[in-house]
């Protein structure tokens, strides 16, 4: 995963959402965003609702005690390029609920070059939304040069511990 985020940040696709509250600026998310053709979404078992060129989104992470960063995130990569596909593992069950709830179409499963499978969704045309620009700053593509990035990557680490956690409490169950 960090070496995966140093390659985001590296290739200038690492996205981050800036938060503004009380004259204070942080890091609210992050997460990839690039007008490309995934080699893991040639393949599916499924279908696409369009075959026109698209945008994938990849690892969203927002801040723990953040609320609608994931949702102002995919709304502006949404008005960069408005055909985006983006998938999630099938026990993310909030990223599937947030997904229907933006108009996103769940299109059928892949299987990544890693072995592992994911949902995979697409949008679908939908009115205009409104973003909700007062408490968040424009978004910057992060360069390794930024002092932020040890700050992205802390987030991404805690994100990962977080899914980590997920996932040995549901071997619990």
């Amino acid at each position: 995963p960090l070496e995966l985020t140093t390659q985001d940040i590296r290739s200038g696709c690492l996205h981050v959402c800036i938060i503004r509250a009380n004259d204070r600026e942080r890091i609210g998310g992050v997460f990839y965003f690039h007008p490309e053709e995934d080699p893991d979404y040639l393949n599916i078992d499924g279908s696409w609702l369009n075959s026109c060129p698209y945008a994938v989104v990849h690892r969203v992470a927002t801040a723990p005690d953040t609320k609608g960063i994931a949702t102002f995130c995919l709304n502006w990569a949404y008005e960069q390029f408005p055909n985006i596909k983006i998938d999630t593992h099938d026990d993310n069950i909030p990223m599937q609920h947030l997904l229907a709830k933006l108009g996103f179409t769940c299109c059928g499963h892949t299987t990544l070059k890693s072995g592992d499978s994911r949902l995979i969704y697409q949008n679908k045309l939908r009115r205009e939304q409104q973003l909700h620009r007062d408490n968040f700053l424009a978004f910057t593509v992060l360069t390794p040069s930024q002092p932020l990035l040890s700050e992205v990557l802390l987030l991404t680490l805690d994100f990962l511990q977080i899914i980590l956690r997920f996932f040995i409490f549901s071997l619990a169950l």
